[in-house]
């Protein structure tokens, strides 16, 4: 599958797993420009209050990720667990994939 087929599949799959609450967009090296061919695709989730996502909803959404014919990988992340630093450095270029 080429990229943007490959994007199509992941904001399908986030949108059928991903209730109310939630904001889920791309960031890193694919939304920048700067991506070698074989870069990973990374998603970042994050929901309104701020609190960690739950076991079972980043489970399903990583398990349909998983089985989606790419020879490269996909990182899903839940922003809530990472650092500001880092989360100020990745929010300067997104691409909003859903924001419910």
């Amino acid at each position: 599958m080429e990229i943007e087929e490959v994007k199509k599949e992941v904001v399908k799959i986030l949108k059928d797993e991903l209730p109310r609450g939630y904001a889920a967009f791309f960031f890193g090296s694919r939304v920048t420009g700067t991506a070698s061919e074989r870069a990973d695709l990374d998603v970042g989730i994050e929901q309104d209050n701020g609190k960690v996502i739950p076991f079972e909803i980043m489970s399903k959404i990583k398990g349909g990720i998983e089985s989606l014919p790419t020879l490269f990988t996909i990182d899903v992340v839940d922003f809530s667990t990472l650092s500001d630093d880092f989360k100020k450095v990745a929010k300067q270029t997104i691409e909003t994939i859903i924001c419910v």
